[in-house]
């Protein structure tokens, strides 16, 4: 009596566990298929998925010219580098001039005619006013004889109007450049540099093809604290007073004193005696 009650006991506690977990499938599985339906239908309402991004994007590439992909990329890379990101605006650099290789020039061009046309046609800007004074200036020297003329002071006088030593081209101004021009270098900078130009080989040859690019260089190149160590490197303690000298500065001491040239050619003629001759 006892083992049939536990029999029929145990019996109806399975029946009752396997309804309970093909009830808990059941729900599952209706969960799973509302799932998939309302996926569905987002998709049907919703093309905006990565597929139908990726092929809008190739459609949209497709059409736009080669000019305008490398304008974009440029763009988008002169975007990149003005936060900061100087690898990823290199490589986007890179693909612009792979495709247009002169897109730089391209992009500027295209800004140009823009400023001009926002700004007042009839008032010339700056850029034309210094470039007409600089033109009257080379015509007014080409009249002038300027063998006996002091050329530093007279571009000391012509610089100093200006308030800039130099800078950077008319030309060059609207250009879209990765790197500081030379004009945006600080002064002690510049010096710094043509010391090392000079450097222990007093290599000064190099220093006056310097001074040849403008007035501003010319002046530069005329430091008379660089010619000073050149000079003091040449003689040692023998180099004396600039004030007790012949010399008007370091450079002319430099130039037109005399001393021994280890550069060039060395022409010699020695004759030498064999023992037994006369």
């Amino acid at each position: 009596m006892d083992a049939s009650a536990s029999g029929d006991s145990t019996g109806k506690g399975e029946d009752d566990d396997e309804s309970s977990s093909s009830s808990v499938d059941g729900v599952v599985q209706t969960t799973l298929d509302e799932f998939r339906e309302r996926w569905q239908q987002e998709l049907k309402k919703e093309p905006g998925t990565a597929q139908n991004v990726a092929v809008a994007e190739q459609a949209q590439n497709q059409n736009l010219s080669v000019e305008q992909r490398a304008r974009a990329l440029f763009l988008e890379g002169s975007e990149m580098e003005r936060i900061g990101k100087v690898f990823e605006a290199m490589r986007l650099y890179r693909r612009a001039v792979q495709l247009v290789p002169d897109i730089e020039f391209r992009v500027y061009e295209k800004r140009t005619p823009a400023k001009q046309a926002s700004g007042d046609v009839n008032a010339p800007s700056e850029i034309d006013a210094l470039s007409n004074e600089l033109l009257e200036v080379t015509l007014d020297e080409d009249d002038e004889n300027l063998e006996n003329v002091d050329l530093v002071l007279r571009f000391q006088n012509l610089l100093a109007k200006s308030r800039k030593l130099f800078e950077r081209a008319s030309g060059d101004r609207g250009l879209i450049v990765t790197s500081a021009h030379f004009s945006d270098l600080p002064m002690e900078v510049i010096l710094y540099i043509l010391r090392w130009v000079v450097s222990s080989d007093l290599d000064l040859r190099s220093m006056e093809r310097f001074g040849r690019v403008c007035r501003g260089f010319y002046l530069l190149a005329r430091d008379p604290e660089i010619w000073r160590r050149a000079c003091v490197r040449l003689w040692g303690v023998n180099v004396g007073n600039l004030k007790g000298s012949p010399f008007a500065n370091w450079r002319e001491m430099y130039i037109n004193r005399p001393r021994v040239h280890f550069h060039g050619c060395y022409i010699s003629r020695t004759s030498y005696l064999r023992y037994g001759e006369n």
